[in-house]
């Protein structure tokens, strides 16, 4: 299973999952034209495209890929939000339930943000079980199995902090505090679920303004030594494996 990643940040998130037999998009925040362009101009192999929540950044060429036949699953809080421009390939996905969609199997699940948003549980035979999680100040889950984990690493208190000193605008500090996923939640995150069949952990959406990806992958290496820790970066490519490197 390979992971594409088209972008992650807030000009846009979205991220392919690539099987030898289909492809699942996560969230469209970048280009209709981009996805087009990763998938070789060819969408019929896509069986669907997880859509976390309503925020442009994740859901940008959602009514493109649906106007395409792509059909595009999430909250009803994320669907009503298009409701002028509603289609039969816009869906709706409850917490809790399992669905198949191609050769994917999927557990939605609500995790916080400052609107309804998801996160995933992803299975397939080729990458084991994938969590992916964005754009969220905390997970109440613990998830039992994982192979691979796609999770937000979007900020440093501190650093946000030393930016506030410098000039910039407590507001927006404020809103990000409540709304998408500090470094060190990360780690508890990950110190709270078993690791031990865990081969990639990708940290995704991080702030331009405040993070540090070196220092941020530095820490999750410490938290979970042995695994292989990746900061996304657009453009690029991970093989997602669900047997131990």
């Amino acid at each position: 299973m390979n992971l594409k990643i088209l972008g992650s940040s807030s000009r846009g998130n979205s991220y392919i999952l690539e099987s030898e037999k289909d492809i699942l998009i996560l969230d469209a925040g970048v280009s209709i034209a981009t996805i087009k362009k990763a998938v070789n101009f060819d969408l019929s192999n896509v069986v669907g495209c997880l859509w976390t929540h309503q925020h442009q950044d994740h859901s940008k060429s959602i009514l493109d890929l649906s106007k395409a036949g792509i059909n595009c699953y999430s909250s009803q809080d994320a669907v009503m939000a298009l409701t002028d421009y509603y289609n039969h390939h816009l869906l709706i996905v409850q917490p809790g339930k399992i669905y198949q969609i191609g050769s994917f199997k999927i557990l939605p699940f609500e995790v916080k943000h400052d609107v309804t948003n998801y996160g995933f549980l992803i299975d397939h035979h080729e990458s084991g079980k994938i969590i992916y999680i964005t754009d969220t100040y905390y997970v109440p889950y613990k998830f039992k199995g994982l192979n691979n984990i796609l999770i937000e690493a979007n900020y440093s208190i501190d650093i946000a902090n030393e930016a506030i000193s410098n000039g910039a605008p407590v507001a927006v500090r404020n809103r990000v505090l409540h709304s998408h996923m500090e470094i060190s939640t990360v780690v508890d995150f990950l110190k709270a679920n078993d690791l031990k069949e865990v081969n990639n952990i990708v940290l995704l959406h991080m702030s331009s303004g405040n993070s540090n990806a070196a220092e941020f992958k530095k820490k999750i290496q410490e938290t979970a030594p042995g695994k292989i820790v990746t900061v996304a970066d657009k453009n690029m490519t991970i093989n997602l494996s669900k047997i131990s490197f």
